[in-house]
């Protein structure tokens, strides 16, 4: 009878073991995912500003909707501001001034405006801004994007065509 019991018992344990040890690694899973998710969000400010960090890559960035700046600050402290001037194909140009409405989503910040939207997508990989042009423009030459680069250190490297 002495050893039905413990074979019993034993059981038992190895059977709460593997329910709670089950539990234990959803909520690692989920409470990790919601961290790195918050990790990368974009927060706005009461002085309508917004901030992200990006801890993999060591850099805080904070932008002012529809004002086409970002400034980014690593934790060196050095800061490099990034200005969209213009946005051009041959003979045709992008107001860049023009009205804008944003949408802020976790990690993503969609400025729109009349002929082309900014994006903003915070990651792993780093702070990336797309150029979205809303219409085809029917002209041979390339589509050129104007940035004023400033701060510490500035240098622009060119890696398959995008900015490094």
């Amino acid at each position: 009878m002495k050893a039905g019991f413990t074979f019993l018992l034993v059981f038992i344990v190895f059977t709460g073991f593997s329910q709670k040890e089950k539990i234990d690694e959803n909520w690692k899973r989920k409470v990790f995912n919601d961290l790195q998710r918050g990790h990368y969000a974009f927060i706005q400010s009461d002085n309508n500003l917004i901030s992200c960090s990006n801890l993999n890559n060591n850099f805080k960035a904070i932008l002012e909707p529809c004002r086409q700046t970002i400034q980014l600050t690593n934790f060196n402290n050095n800061t490099y501001s990034f200005q969209l001037l213009s946005i051009e194909k041959g003979l045709w140009h992008a107001p860049v001034n023009d009205f804008c409405a944003y949408v802020s989503t976790g990690n993503k910040i969609l400025e729109k405006h009349s002929q082309f939207d900014l994006e903003y997508i915070n990651t792993q990989k780093g702070l990336k801004q797309n150029f979205i042009v809303k219409n085809k423009i029917q002209c041979a030459s390339f589509l050129k994007v104007q940035l004023q680069v400033s701060g510490a250190n500035v240098s622009i490297k060119l890696y398959n065509n995008e900015i490094i």
